[in-house]
């Protein structure tokens, strides 16, 4: 069997999100043998290690569509698993090599690696104009009246009917997202839509018997992008957490890097917020969820959330608002991590304190993540594609 990937961006094991699902994915689907998987992507990465494709083309800004088509021409692809995320890409790409495999055998698979309706998601307003700016601060307003959110809704509709209409099936990260999805492309839910969840990162897991070990560290592993990730409200939480002054041999371990770094850094400075460190990006992030007892996850929305997965991986409990659907998929409330109203900072607090003052509450439910975490496992979702990949050989 041949597939061929699209991305916009080259994949590397070291980036987060669609970047590293893709590269376990990948070889995870070689390592069973006979399969072979290239990959064309826009945008090249210079820096990060490279994932190994058995072959690999770059598509030239402006001849997107005439070299991929070239491409398909050529080889005679089995699967072609899109993982283009911008309107821009959708539009530009899926349309055109829809059109061009309906005379053959080749079957279309469109990834959608977000929540549906995440566009629709507005962070409250800042209040420190100063932060803001004036521009930000109208768009922000706008954004947050029911009017805009109607019409960006109706807008929306053509991306995600491209996604369905140009494509054999549409695969989703949760079951909960199959309803949302059509509902915003204006099609019913039908067996196009499949619901098949991101796999674990790491090829291992932590010994068991490390979990005794850990040190009394709090970790964030993220993009510091407000308007998605709201770190300043874990900074707001990690405020309520020491202003009882129970809590000083404690350390909040920040790992990521993005717009909104000096915003934090200034907000830690404001609120004179003790033992937080921003360690930046990392070429290796094990050794830091390694070491740390609870995981912190304040985002506005996630796709599937692959940190917490991680987290539960490494034996980090973790923690995280109830701001998207799948979330619930990953954690189960009290047993291998606690969910939180969205919002709801206090709630947020209390739970976090808890686990800080109770090490055997922490292993109990490191321990049960380990092991519902396996249902993500690479065997089993790799099973699930394969399936996928078999049905659709079967009706081409």
């Amino acid at each position: 069997m041949k597939i061929l990937f699209i991305t916009e961006n080259e994949i590397s094991p070291n980036q987060g999100g669609v970047g590293r699902i893709t590269h376990v994915l990948t070889q995870e689907i070689m390592a069973r043998g006979d399969v072979s998987c290239s990959l064309a992507y826009v945008h090249k990465e210079p820096l990060l290690p490279l994932t190994h494709f058995d072959t690999k083309v770059q598509l030239a800004v402006g001849r997107e569509v005439e070299m991929l088509l070239d491409l398909l021409n050529q080889q005679a692809f089995d699967m072609v698993i899109s993982n283009l995320g911008s309107k821009a890409y959708i539009r530009l790409l899926l349309p055109a090599m829809y059109a061009a495999t309906r005379n053959t055998s080749t079957r279309i698979i469109a990834c959608y690696h977000v929540m549906p309706g995440y566009e629709l998601v507005v962070t409250p307003l800042q209040t420190n104009r100063q932060y803001v700016g004036i521009l930000e601060f109208t768009r922000s307003f706008l954004a947050n009246l029911r009017l805009t959110k109607r019409i960006k809704k109706r807008l929306l509709r053509t991306k995600y009917r491209q996604l369905y209409q140009n494509a054999d099936k549409v695969v989703v990260l949760s079951s909960k997202y199959i309803a949302p999805f059509a509902d915003l492309a204006g099609v019913r839910p039908d067996s196009k839509l499949v619901a098949i969840p991101n796999m674990l990162s790491f090829p291992e897991s932590i010994d068991e018997k490390l979990l005794l070990a850990k040190a009394k560290e709090v970790l964030i592993v993220s993009r510091l992008d407000e308007s998605s990730k709201r770190l300043s409200r874990a900074l707001q939480i990690w405020q309520l957490i020491h202003a009882s002054g129970e809590f000083t041999e404690w350390t909040l371990r920040i790992v990521g890097d993005g717009p909104d770094l000096h915003y934090y850094q200034s907000l830690v400075e404001q609120w004179h917020l003790p033992n937080v460190v921003f360690e930046g990006v990392q070429k290796e992030v094990i050794p830091f969820y390694s070491k740390a007892a609870i995981f912190m996850m304040t985002s506005a929305h996630e796709g599937f959330g692959i940190t917490l997965t991680e987290a539960q991986q490494m034996g980090v409990v973790p923690i995280a608002f109830k701001s998207y659907a799948s979330l619930t998929d990953i954690i189960m409330d009290g047993k291998n991590g606690y969910v939180i109203t969205d919002g709801d900072i206090q709630a947020y607090a209390y739970q976090l304190a808890h686990l800080m003052r109770h090490t055997d509450l922490r292993v109990s439910m490191a321990q049960h993540g380990l092991k519902d975490c396996q249902r993500f496992a690479s065997k089993p979702i790799t099973d699930k594609w394969f399936s996928l990949f078999q049905e659709l050989m079967n009706h081409a």
